[in-house]
């Protein structure tokens, strides 16, 4: 659903523009239950990943992301 301009939508039928609002706020509620989702999904993720301890990301060979260890660092 593409934006209308101002003008434009003075020359659409009340009826229509009570429909575009209501189109509108619609899409907007969905928007906001899409980043209420994503951010308790980050939440639990960012949970998940604090329980598991200590551990370090140590960069093995080469300069890509692929080459990742994990090195478990363990309290003394």
């Amino acid at each position: 659903m593409s934006s209308m301009l101002p003008g434009d939508l003075a020359k659409v039928s009340l009826p229509v523009q009570r429909e575009y609002a209501d189109a509108q706020l619609h899409l907007a509620k969905v928007l906001l239950l899409i980043l209420e989702t994503h951010a308790d999904e980050e939440k639990v993720a960012h949970d998940q990943e604090k329980s598991k301890g200590h551990v370090q990301k140590v960069k093995t060979a080469g300069d890509d992301s692929k080459g990742l260890a994990h090195r478990v660092i363990l309290p003394s």
